[in-house]
């Protein structure tokens, strides 16, 4: 009996913090900027002062939005770095894991600036978020 009412216990907690973390991701819980940049977990080797560009390398449609937003941030004097992947060595904020995990499925290119993220934002947006205005 005491078995069955642990095990009933395991998994009430289990759903409730399955729960939590879905809501974490979906934006309930979630706080993000005005452009639609969420709070994410940044890769290994992700450098703070630099915006990480993440999307393929062909000629696709996505090939092309990820060079083109490449070569403007280059022009605006933007450090960035381009990749087709990024890793992690062991995250320990779950909830940050899950929103990149749902940025990461948007459109590409996606693009990390200093804990935030998004995918296919504009270079204006990028820009807005890298440098912000002094008002």
């Amino acid at each position: 009996m005491q078995f069955l009412k642990l095990m009933l216990m395991v998994g009430v907690l289990g759903l409730g913090a399955t729960h939590l973390l879905s809501h974490a991701t979906s934006g309930k819980y979630a706080a993000s900027s005005k452009s639609g940049f969420v709070p994410v977990v940044m890769p290994d080797g992700a450098d703070f002062n630099e915006v990480l560009v993440i999307g393929p390398d062909c000629n696709t449609a996505r090939g092309k939005r990820t060079r083109s937003l490449a070569a403007k941030l280059a022009e605006a004097g933007i450090p960035h770095r381009r990749t087709e992947s990024i890793g992690f060595t062991n995250p320990s904020d779950i909830a940050g894991m899950m929103r990149l995990n749902e940025v990461m499925q948007q459109d590409a290119p996606i693009v990390l600036v200093r804990g935030q993220g998004k995918g296919n934002p504009s270079v204006e947006e990028v820009i807005a978020l890298y440098r912000p205005s002094k008002r």
